[in-house]
């Protein structure tokens, strides 16, 4: 649909653009009936002269987007750490599991990490992520974010401003590229932290770590600095399509359950966040988990010793392919699957947080210090 029929549908004729104004600019639009326009890029919406009195200088927040994407993925990674870790917990138990291991399931992984370790032990290991996840999804985030404009910006003649199912899906790419890189030592950590409880290990010659820094410490001295990012590759081709997944469907759901849910307010209320971001959860982790449990397995090989995983001579594969193949010949497929019901337990509410907080901090950014949202002011004063 061309601008000018979008305009004579709509009415306002929106159409976002990227540069910043403090103020509306005189436009021409011959398509529209009406000459009597002005549009404000901030706001994306055109906006009669006749009927504007007042417009309110305000402070551009689009200045302040890489803080505020900074800010708001952070919290969002409190949130989501909090909620989901324990069944994160729970998902990596199982995954080391062997035929002969203790857990008969997630419940009984639960009930005996409870009885032996008590109630905390649900949440062994959660000092890495939450002093590391609040960096790692402002890095998703802000990544996310930059590519969205940048694709924006790459349009020739659509200028709606929303991004396509596939633009979504390659910002997500690029964000699930970019936070691997910094994951894979948290990833590293957190597994070797969480599988070290009492509820697996009873072999005296396993090495323990006291916590985190004592774990990063330790994988330092016996595989270097390197150590860390063992298992990166595997890292990645699950970062990759988990956030293709996740925000491709959180962009798509958005839409679909904001019509639905808020009509044509032009508002996106809690509900539809919190169902967008839980579904695109599920679907996050339903794309990559096999992947998850290969990096696992890969991660949580002992210190010190090669890996028992050839890499491929096809492609550096960090030992991705071998690993997979013995899980397959070991424990058949379904052993790529393994824990997968704690994980998508966890994936709902985790990602729905994480989703809500982001939405509600960056929203935070638009308001006017009466609490009003700067756009829904400015739209409020315009037709008057």
């Amino acid at each position: 649909m061309s601008n000018s029929k979008q305009a004579e549908a709509t009415g306002e004729g929106a159409v976002p653009s990227l540069q910043h104004h403090h103020t509306p600019v005189s436009v021409t639009h011959h398509d529209h009936p009406d000459h009597h326009l002005m549009w404000c890029p901030r706001h994306n919406h055109y906006y009669d002269d006749r009927k504007m009195e007042t417009f309110e200088e305000v402070p551009d927040p689009t200045e302040l987007s890489p803080l505020r994407d900074f800010i708001a993925g952070s919290c969002a990674g409190v949130s989501s750490t909090v909620v989901g870790h324990p069944f994160d917990t729970v998902k990596v138990r199982l995954q080391m599991n062997c035929p002969s291991a203790p857990f008969k399931g997630p419940m009984d992984c639960v009930m005996q990490t409870v009885q032996k370790e008590g109630f905390w032990g649900l949440y062994k290991g959660m000092v890495s992520p939450m002093t590391t996840v609040p960096l790692v999804n402002a890095v998703v985030f802000s990544a996310y974010e930059h590519a969205k404009a940048f694709l924006l910006t790459r349009r020739l003649n659509d200028t709606s401003g929303v991004l396509t199912n596939h633009e979504a899906m390659m910002a997500g790419a690029w964000a699930g590229f970019v936070n691997s890189i910094v994951v894979t030592p948290v990833e590293l950590v957190k597994c070797h932290l969480q599988a070290q409880g009492e509820a697996i290990h009873t072999s005296k010659n396993e090495i323990k770590f006291n916590g985190t820094l004592d774990c990063v410490k330790k994988v330092i001295q016996i595989d270097g600095v390197r150590g860390l990012w063992r298992g990166h590759v595997a890292t990645m081709v699950r970062e990759v399509p988990s956030y293709v997944g996740q925000f491709g469907t959180y962009e798509l759901l958005q839409r679909v359950f904001s019509a639905q849910l808020d009509g044509d307010n032009g508002k996106v209320s809690p509900a539809t966040t919190l169902l967008a971001g839980g579904f695109a959860g599920c679907v996050c982790w339903t794309v990559s988990y096999p992947q998850d449990v290969i990096k696992s397995r890969l991660q949580l090989q002992p210190l010190g010793q090669p890996s028992s995983y050839a890499t491929s001579t096809f492609c550096p594969d960090g030992g991705f392919i071998a690993c997979a193949k013995s899980i397959v010949r070991q424990e058949g497929w379904r052993g790529l699957w393994r824990g997968y019901s704690p994980c998508l337990l966890r994936a709902f509410p985790s990602n729905a947080a994480g989703f809500a907080t982001y939405e509600m901090v960056k929203s935070v950014f638009f308001l006017d210090k009466d609490g009003v949202s700067m756009p829904v002011q400015a739209k409020a004063k315009a037709g008057q």
